[in-house]
C-alpha cells in the first residue's frame, strides 16, 4: 500500500521514509537511519548522570544538569535506558561503568523508599538528666519509638 506516512505499530510512532516522527531520545539526532549523538544534549545527559550518581536527588540532579525544565520521570526514564550506555544501535553517551552506579543508587534508594512508615511514635519516660545540652538532646531522642 502507498501511503505517504505509515504507521509504525511496534512503535506508535508516523514514519516518513526513514525518519520517525515523535520523540526522539533526549541527546541523540536521527539521521537516514543512523542515530547520532547530539553533543549540546548529550552534555546535559551526562551532568544528570554524575549528579545523581554524586547524590543528588532527582530534581537537584535535573536542575545541575540543565534540565530542571524536565519533570522527575523523565530524569528517571534517562537514568534507566540502556540506550545511553551503547545499547541497541545507539553510540553510548556516557560509559557502562556509570550507567551501572545509577543503577545501583536507583535501586538502593527504591529499597529506602519500601521502608515501612511507623503508624505512630512514642517517647518513653525520660530518666536521666544530663547538663550537656548535646548529651541531653541525644538521649531523649534515643528514647523515641517506631510502633509499625
Amino acid at each position: 500500500f502507498d501511503m505517504k506516512y505509515k504507521f509504525s505499530l511496534d512503535k506508535g510512532h508516523f514514519i516518513t521514509g526513514d525518519r520517525l516522527m515523535g520523540k526522539s531520545l533526549y541527546g541523540y539526532k536521527r539521521i537516514k537511519g543512523k542515530y547520532y549523538i547530539n553533543e549540546d544534549d548529550a552534555v546535559k545527559v551526562r551532568k544528570l548522570f554524575v549528579a545523581y550518581v554524586a547524590g543528588c536527588l532527582m530534581p537537584s540532579a535535573l536542575e545541575a544538569a540543565g534540565l530542571g525544565d524536565k519533570g522527575h520521570q523523565s530524569g528517571y526514564n534517562i537514568l534507566s535506558d540502556k540506550r545511553y550506555k551503547g545499547d541497541d544501535g545507539y553510540p553510548a553517551i556516557v560509559d557502562s561503568d556509570l550507567w551501572q552506579r545509577a543503577q545501583n543508587v536507583r535501586k538502593k534508594r527504591a529499597h529506602n523508599a519500601d521502608l515501612p512508615y511507623p503508624r505512630y511514635l512514642s517517647l518513653e519516660p525520660i530518666e536521666e538528666r544530663h547538663t550537656n545540652f548535646l548529651k541531653q538532646a541525644a538521649y531523649i531522642y534515643s528514647r523515641i519509638k517506631s510502633h509499625y
